[in-house]
């Protein structure tokens, strides 16, 4: 029955699909499949007796985002080269979801930023690694551009990402059903593939959007060197749930597999008459003051509302995990294991 509907979208009936089957099936037989088609959302139908395949679950290329991120952040950043996410690493129930000292990753969507003249990206990954034999963290900003259609333009507009990320891609899924064939696709995908080998933009077709076994990075995306203003920037744009974790990742110590000032923070601020948020807000907050040994009257502004931030900082001070000074700054009190 499935073979016998266009799968370009054209619009046939239930009795020509009667007419073009043996003649042993009844009609109501075939109005009987075409509704378990339609129930199983792969076809639509009309009063007249229409029928024709649903081309996509997502006709607009927002509904897909959210498919799309998560298979990125499932599959995508666990293949090689990209390894944000190590599969086989048992997270530590004690900190934020899926914590591991050697990576760090946060897939977000993005598409609402303002970045000025070129739109935002649709999704963005954060990504960071260390590796043994080198010192430091490496931290990687890779955005993808969404289409709904094999469309050249999005390069472009990818190509104009790079301008604040390290990486970026146009991921193409077809609108049509994936057996389906455009009769300029081979053209379109070989004329983006030149121009995405040329850029260094990475470019990945995409059957489904859900179903990661479907795509194709047919171009990886080549490593820019964005100014390292334009890069903070746009990162600082991003969730700040997702910011808040990326620092606490940054402060602990990868070698060490250690980050005892977080630990610590975590203790002082545990016993405190706060929400569950604002004790992860404080702990950002003594971890800060503990590594820069002071801090100004406005450096936590950027938290949360001032009240939010005026309240941890006086449970802070009560309990003697930072004190202030003359002019309105911070200073670390002792820590608890000092005391």
């Amino acid at each position: 029955m499935w073979s016998r509907i266009p799968s370009d979208g054209t619009r046939t009936t239930r009795k020509t699909i009667f007419n073009s089957i043996p003649e042993e099936n009844s009609y109501e037989n075939v109005s009987r499949c075409v509704d378990y088609l339609r129930d199983a959302e792969l076809v639509d139908t009309t009063q007249g007796g229409g029928v024709d395949r649903r081309l996509t679950k997502y006709p607009n290329e927002p509904d897909a985002y959210p498919s799309i991120r998560a298979e990125i952040e499932t599959r995508w950043a666990e293949e090689p080269p990209h390894d944000y996410v190590l599969a086989s690493h048992e997270p530590d129930p004690k900190r934020f979801p899926a914590y591991q000292p050697n990576r760090f990753c946060q897939v977000l969507i993005s598409s609402k930023l303002s970045i000025g003249e070129w739109k935002a990206p649709d999704i963005t990954l954060i990504g960071g690694k260390t590796l043994p034999y080198l010192p430091g963290k490496f931290l990687d900003v890779v955005t993808f551009e969404v289409k709904a259609s094999i469309d050249i333009k999005g390069l472009y507009e990818a190509l104009a990402h790079r301008a604040s990320a390290t990486h970026s891609y146009l991921l193409c899924y077809r609108s049509a059903e994936p057996g389906a064939k455009d009769d300029g696709e081979l053209e379109k995908v070989g004329r983006i593939t030149r121009e995405a080998v040329r850029t260094g933009v990475g470019f990945i077709l995409a059957g489904l959007p859900d179903d990661y076994g479907t795509w194709r990075e047919i171009v990886p995306a080549t490593r820019a060197t964005p100014d390292p203003a334009s890069l903070h920037d746009f990162v600082a744009r991003q969730d700040y749930g997702a910011l808040r974790k990326l620092r606490r990742w940054l402060r602990a110590d990868p070698f060490l597999h250690d980050s005892s000032t977080m630990d610590v923070a975590a203790h002082a601020v545990a016993s405190l008459d706060l929400t569950p948020d604002e004790k992860a807000l404080a702990e950002d907050m003594y971890v800060e003051v503990h590594h820069r040994r002071r801090a100004g009257r406005t450096d936590f502004d950027d938290l949360g509302h001032k009240r939010q931030v005026d309240r941890i900082k006086k449970h802070l001070i009560e309990a003697g995990h930072i004190h202030t000074i003359q002019g309105g700054g911070i200073r670390p009190g002792p820590r608890p294991t000092d005391a």
